[in-house]
């Protein structure tokens, strides 16, 4: 999650045409006619030509898909993109559920499609299998090791998870029931120090247990899982609310018929991922999360 949240984004700005009879327009009496180009910008993830080259092809097949040139352009922030969608410099967006959810109350941005993880993710609350803590309410007085402040799967929503079960403030929760919480960093370092001892209990991205099993870095019985959250909402394609429908039409079918797993992979560092159709309604997972934690969906973005 987190590298989703601090090595990729991609905007599709979209520029318009037309004589000057057509400037007052408002952005609901837009046309498919007024489309001139739309233009990418991403954060890439390492990976140099494979990368370019799985972009490009994506870059490609849109613009044939949508009658118009497909250029790339890069963005510095989440922030800056939400600012550029709100100016209607910008059309399109892949963001992390909070930043969306942000863009959502500042630009009035749309969810398109989702990119979902096969069996989608889950938050997992872990124990050593040596362990004899069997539920959440046994957490008390011991020490947790999460994975980072900003991740969903690793902090954020196990910590709603405790919130929720335990029926108390995160102060109370932080303060007085656990004995201690440390950040270790990474998925993989907080299941590893669990299994080893190094805390009482973590919490992961549902994946990761398995793949240190098939990597032989950790054994297949030495950990538990003692809380599972729902299914987590996947990362959306949100476009702005004032497009053309026709546009969004198009470019939906276009993400959903897309078959190259590898473009996910380089994109969001998602494996066997895929575009599927999803909702706004979907995201009020993240919002009840935000209003459990008594923070923003900035402040959980900045995190």
């Amino acid at each position: 999650m987190k590298k989703l949240c601090s090595l990729l984004i991609i905007v599709l700005f979209l520029s318009a045409c037309g004589d000057d009879s057509n400037s007052n327009e408002t952005s609901t009496s837009e046309n498919q006619s007024d489309i001139d180009k739309l233009v990418m910008a991403y954060l890439p993830l390492e990976g140099g030509e494979g990368v370019q080259q799985t972009n490009a092809e994506f870059e490609d097949g849109l613009s044939e898909k949508i009658g118009v040139p497909v250029e790339s352009y890069q963005v510095s922030s989440y922030n800056a993109a939400i600012e550029a969608m709100g100016n209607e410099e910008a059309d399109m967006v892949i963001m992390p559920p909070f930043a969306y959810i942000l863009g959502v109350e500042r630009a009035g941005i749309e969810a398109l499609v989702g990119a979902k993880e096969q069996d989608g993710v889950q938050s997992n609350i872990i124990v050593s299998s040596e362990s004899e803590i069997e539920d959440i309410t046994q957490l008390e007085g011991k020490t947790f090791g999460f994975v980072d402040p900003s991740s969903s799967s690793g902090h954020l929503l196990p910590k709603t998870m405790m919130l929720d079960e335990m029926d108390m403030s995160v102060e109370e929760l932080e303060n007085d029931f656990l004995k201690e919480e440390q950040f270790v960093g990474s998925h993989e370092s907080a299941l590893i120090g669990a299994v080893n001892g190094q805390y009482d209990a973590t919490a992961i991205a549902s994946p990761i247990p398995e793949a240190l099993v098939d990597r032989g870095v950790i054994e297949e019985d030495s950990y538990r899982i003692i809380a599972e959250s729902d299914t987590t909402p996947p990362p959306p394609f949100s476009v702005r609310g004032g497009l053309p429908e026709e546009t969004k039409d198009q470019v939906k079918e276009y993400l959903l018929n897309f078959d190259e797993p590898n473009f996910l992979q380089n994109l969001l560092g998602m494996e066997g991922a895929e575009f599927v159709e999803v909702d706004d309604s979907d995201y009020d997972f993240y919002r009840t999360m935000s209003e459990s934690l008594n923070m923003s969906p900035e402040e959980l973005m900045n995190q």
